[in-house]
Order: C-alpha cells, then structure tokens, then sequence
C-alpha cells in the first residue's frame, strides 16, 4: 500500500480521486509496530512461547490502532471493538495459563479480572465525578471500557503503568494545544492591531482628500 500510494503520487489509478495521507500513514505505523511486536517480551506471558506472543501482540496492536484513529477523529471508541479486546485478552491469558502455569491457574486468570473490574470501575468512578464537578459531560463511556480492555490484557501493573503513561501523554498534549492556542490568539491579536492601524491610516487619507482650502 504505501509504495503503491507513492507511486500513483497519492490518486487513485482508476478515478484519480485523490488518496489522504492518512491510510498510508497508518499502513506505515501499523507495519513499524508489527516489527516492534517481535521484539515483546510482556510478563503477562512470560516463560510461554514466542508464537503466542506474536499472535498475540498480532491481535491487540491493531486493535489500539484502530480505537486510537477512531477516537482521534470522532472522540469515540466503539464498544464493540472494546469488548473483542476483552474477550481476546482474557482468551490469551487462559490459553497461557493452560500451557505454562497450570498450577498457578485461577490466581492468574482472578487477577486479570480484577485488573478488568479496576480499570473501568476506577473510570466509570471519574466520570461520574467529573459530570457532577463541571456539570457536563466530561468523559466518555469507552474510557472505561479501555482501561477494562488493557486490564484484560496487562492485569494489575500492567494497567497501572499504561494509565500512568496515558495521564502523562495526554498532560503533555494538553499544555501542546494550549501553547498553540495562544500562540495563534497572539497572531490574530496582532492581525487585528494592524487592521486596525491600516483602517485609521485609510480614514486619514479620506479626510486629506475631502479636505478643500478656501
């Protein structure tokens, strides 16, 4: 895909509608972190072999690719795909524990259910709050469904460690819009000031001209 969007310079061969920048960039993002997807070595399947980690790196990584572009582009995260990642990693963790950890079963499969129950109770618990601090909507329903997702997934520390890393990103990103947006609120302040400058020197000019001696 990505060379043959280069090679058409972004068209479609057919109808030459023009192709966004976006399904490349995906594509190229999508492959960089299958590559990277070799390389995992999650403790939530330690000691298991290489071909479940694959697989199973092969089936989260595009399902937060796929929540993360939806949800940048519609501040949504559709259940469904929520719900697949709940039921694939809880799938993956009882395949693990029935190939490596055996005897440590049930202590294995209640802690990733409990790392379930936290991530989107503890986000459920935000919004609730939030809605009733702002009296708005402040949160959406998929962020809990999320956490719940990656809970499944990661268990207890894991999720920890990624909401962590989420509060930290999204503080970064939020003090990045604000700079811009002052930035461009300093611009426009100086557009409207030279507007203004030019306006009165347009009046002056007018009154020159409308200006007859006796």
């Amino acid at each position: 895909p990505l060379l043959s969007w280069f090679l058409l310079k972004g068209h479609c061969r057919h109808c030459r509608l023009r192709i966004s920048i976006k399904y490349p960039a995906i594509e190229l993002v999508c492959a960089v972190v299958y590559v990277l997807c070799n390389f995992a070595s999650p403790n939530s399947f330690r000691n298991d072999s290489v071909e479940l980690i694959r697989i199973s790196s092969w089936i989260l990584a595009p399902t937060l690719i796929a929540l993360s572009v939806i949800d940048f582009e519609n501040l949504w995260l559709p259940e469904t795909l929520c719900r697949f990642g709940i039921f694939s990693g809880i799938t993956m963790v009882i395949i693990h524990s029935l190939r490596i950890e055996v005897y440590n079963f049930w202590p294995l499969i209640i802690k990733h259910l409990l790392a379930i129950c936290i991530g989107y109770l503890s986000f459920e618990g935000l919004r609730l709050f939030a809605n009733f601090i702002f009296q708005k909507p402040s949160l959406g329903r998929g962020d809990g469904k999320l956490a719940g997702m990656l809970g499944a997934w990661l268990g207890t520390n894991g999720l920890g460690i990624s909401i962590m890393l989420a509060f930290i990103f999204a503080g970064l990103f939020v003090l990045w819009m604000m700079s811009r947006e002052k930035f461009s609120l300093f611009e426009k302040h100086e557009k409207d000031e030279e507007h203004e400058h030019e306006h009165e020197h347009d009046e002056d000019i007018v009154e020159e001209k409308s200006y007859k001696p006796y």
